[in-house]
C-alpha cells in the first residue's frame, strides 16, 4: 500500500489523480485547513515563498481551493492534531480490510 499525498486544489486534479492510480485504489481524504492553519504549520516554507512571490499557484495565495464535493473521509486541522488524525485514518482503512493494523 502506498498513501501519496498531493496539493490538488481543484476537483479536475483529483479526478485525474483517480484515473491515473485507479477509483477503486482512490481514497480522497480531505485535511480541512485555514489559511491560518497552513501559514503555522508550514514546514517546508510553502506559504513564505508564495506571500513573497517567490513561488505561484499555492492554494489560499493566489489561486483558490475547491473542497472536495464528496470526500472518503475528512479531518478538520482545527479539531484534531496530526498524531490523532493520522490514527483515526489508519484505524478507518484497517476497518475497512484496506490496510493491516500492524504497520
Amino acid at each position: 500500500m502506498v498513501i501519496a499525498i498531493f496539493i490538488s486544489p481543484e476537483a479536475a486534479i483529483r479526478e485525474q489523480i483517480a484515473e491515473i492510480i485507479g477509483r477503486e485504489r482512490f481514497l480522497e481524504i480531505y485535511a480541512k485547513a485555514s489559511l491560518d492553519w497552513c501559514r503555522k504549520n508550514d514546514k517546508t516554507g510553502l506559504y513564505s515563498k508564495a506571500e513573497k512571490e517567490e513561488i505561484r499557484y499555492v492554494p489560499g495565495i493566489d489561486i483558490r481551493y475547491e473542497e472536495p464535493a464528496a470526500p472518503w473521509f475528512t479531518v478538520v486541522t482545527q479539531e484534531i492534531s496530526i498524531p490523532m488524525a493520522m490514527e483515526k485514518i489508519i484505524t478507518l482503512l484497517a476497518s475497512k480490510e484496506i490496510m493491516g493494523t500492524k504497520f
